[in-house]
């Protein structure tokens, strides 16, 4: 299995283009309870995104399902998704309807 991780810039971009979804149909409290809740599956989302890696793969291409697994098993992408959707929210309720 090719360990090969995201680029800082790749990272970066997925984690944005997850925020910015999650924003359009206003779900950023949801997402940031259900993201604090799970807190303590984190190392096992990880582990488990491996272990589907190969059926996955199949649809999706290996290469990059192996790549955003390994994304997930970085424990700091959770904490910075948070603060993506965080800022997010912020940013919403500054702007006036």
């Amino acid at each position: 299995m090719n360990e090969e991780k995201l680029t800082p810039e790749e990272r970066e971009k997925a984690l944005e283009s997850i925020a910015r979804v999650i924003h359009r149909y206003r779900l950023e409290t949801p997402a940031v309870f259900f993201l604090e809740m799970h807190r303590p599956l984190f190392s096992l989302a990880g582990t488990a995104s491996h272990m589907i890696t190969p059926m996955i793969g199949a649809f999706l291409g290996m290469d990059k399902t192996e790549r955003y697994a390994s994304m997930l098993s970085d424990r700091s992408t959770f904490d910075d998704l948070i603060n993506k959707l965080d800022a997010q929210a912020n940013r919403a309720s500054d702007q006036p309807d």
